[in-house]
């Protein structure tokens, strides 16, 4: 199937971007070698006999698709029309995983697996028809709010913007004004980075790295609380959400940290004249080059500099 094919694409996409599953496959590994965590997932019904492993990897891929839609919602980022639609394709990828789950275990419960997800094909591929429709409407005057997007001020979207760090922002906008660009200023340092040999295995990298992990952790340890509760196991179940909540400000504070290091780095790397080189195209795209190679592109900051590459 077309649809499959293509969230499995994403899926590979988002593996290869962001190795921190591996991380999750091995403590998933971990649990299901143990005998009470074993005993327990039997007790529910599924009875995984000899493919531990693959269902410990299934288990990790779910928990780091539930990660990246914490992410999504929680932290503070630029207004984003497809926000929405990366959080409705992370849980389709998710239900299409656990059904898995379902083959290896409850026979009554494939049918379920399958209506859940046709439901959400559809449901995305409305959305998505919608938006193209918007796009269109939207194009027009686009260059417009655009021009007047630079004197406005920032309207960002995340549930904890307000605890953003105020270093952060203020690193942001020096990383932004070193390269001369409006939006994209993270994807742009990770690149130039990545290409100096300044990000695998640094600080930088396990501070990403460690953040992954712990957001994966958010919504399993909140589930773990609420079903502790509802059996009325209430200091279990204060433990468990505390141990949601503590996840989830670990995560956020190690994110930060993350794109604060990037950011820094950048700006030095903008001041090395001899391998850095970035040019302004004439469609407002800034894009960036280390060594000769390219590292990615960006919006650039002012709509009026633009000049043909």
């Amino acid at each position: 199937m077309f649809v499959i094919d293509l969230l499995l694409e994403d899926l590979a996409k988002e593996i290869r971007d962001a190795p921190g599953w591996l991380t999750l496959i091995i403590v998933c590994n971990w649990l299901l070698g143990r005998h009470v965590v074993l005993k327990f997932v039997e007790r529910g019904g599924f009875h995984i006999g000899d493919e531990k492993g693959l269902i410990a990897t299934l288990v990790a891929i779910v928990l780091f698709l539930l990660g990246d839609i914490v992410d999504i919602l929680v932290f503070p980022r630029r207004k984003d029309a497809e926000r929405w639609e990366k959080v409705l394709r992370d849980i389709m990828l998710a239900v299409l995983i656990s059904g898995v789950f379902y083959v290896v275990g409850k026979e009554w419960a494939r049918l379920w697996v399958v209506g859940v997800f046709v439901l959400l094909w559809m449901i995305h591929s409305l959305r998505s028809t919608s938006r193209k429709n918007r796009e269109e409407r939207e194009q027009k005057e686009r260059k417009r709010e655009e021009q007047q997007a630079s004197q406005d001020a920032e309207e960002k979207q995340g549930w904890l913007k307000r605890f953003e760090s105020g270093l952060l922002v203020e690193e942001r906008r020096r990383a932004g004004a070193s390269l001369k660009l409006k939006a994209d200023e993270y994807a742009v340092s990770k690149s130039l980075a990545q290409l100096k040999g300044e990000y695998n295995w640094r600080c930088v990298y396990l501070q990403n790295e460690a953040a992954k992990f712990l957001r994966s952790l958010v919504l399993p340890a909140l589930l773990v609380g609420v079903a502790l509760f509802s059996r009325q196991q209430w200091v279990h179940g204060a433990f468990a959400t505390a141990g949601a909540v503590a996840f989830l400000a670990s995560y956020f504070w190690l994110k930060q940290l993350h794109m604060i290091s990037l950011y820094q780095g950048v700006q030095k790397t903008s001041q090395n004249q001899q391998n850095y080189f970035a040019a302004t195209l004439n469609n407002g795209r800034r894009v960036f080059f280390w060594n000769r190679q390219l590292a990615g592109s960006g919006k650039a900051a002012n709509l009026t500099e633009w000049a043909v590459l």
